[in-house]
């Protein structure tokens, strides 16, 4: 991935970000949450469809009939400037861009809703109860909401790994064990 790529697709989320906030008519987050699952649609669609990325990438293909074609498919799927979006892509030769401007759409909108990422790795599914248990563990002494993506990983043996935005909290068995052979490899 193209660090420029990422660039232009963060482009392409604040511009989409700004229009939405300049436009609601009051339904500001309802309208962003809307917007975040059309791009999810369409990066569902463009990605998972090997013959339709083809199609838009062929070069012997004129952008015009791209357009159109695209146009078609989706005009009455998605709102108004979510088509406008992928057919400016799409006559600029980026669509395959829409799945980061998505990523980075989505974490504006976590960021805009004081929304966390978490990630919990464990050796073993966990039972709902343990992780609901967590989870207000969690808020109480944040403060803030997150979401939590939870992470089955056989290799760190037992305990967990926590991991708060950049912030990590390896309490697995696995790293204990590291820790024991870096204290025995300095005696």
């Amino acid at each position: 991935m193209k660090h420029q790529n990422i660039v232009i697709a963060n482009h392409y989320a604040k511009a989409l970000f700004e229009l939405i906030a300049n436009t609601s008519n009051g339904n500001f987050n309802n309208e962003l949450k809307l917007m975040e699952s059309e791009l999810d649609l369409l990066t569902k669609t463009v990605s998972g469809n090997g013959n339709l990325l083809v199609f838009i990438k062929h070069p012997c293909i004129q952008t015009v009939k791209k357009i159109e074609f695209m146009e078609n498919i989706f005009k009455k799927v998605i709102s108004p400037l979510a088509l406008n979006l992928l057919l400016l892509l799409t006559k600029e030769h980026m669509v395959d861009l829409i799945e980061l401007i998505h990523y980075e759409f989505k974490t504006m909108l976590e960021v805009q809703n004081n929304i966390l990422k978490a990630k919990l790795t464990m050796a073993y599914q966990a039972e709902e109860s343990m992780l609901n248990n967590l989870k207000a563990r969690i808020k109480e002494n944040l403060g803030q909401n997150f979401e939590l993506e939870m992470i089955v990983d056989k290799s760190i043996i037992g305990g967990l790994v926590l991991q708060l935005g950049d912030f990590v909290i390896d309490g697995s068995i696995r790293q204990k064990l590291n820790n024991i052979k870096k204290s025995l490899l300095r005696v």
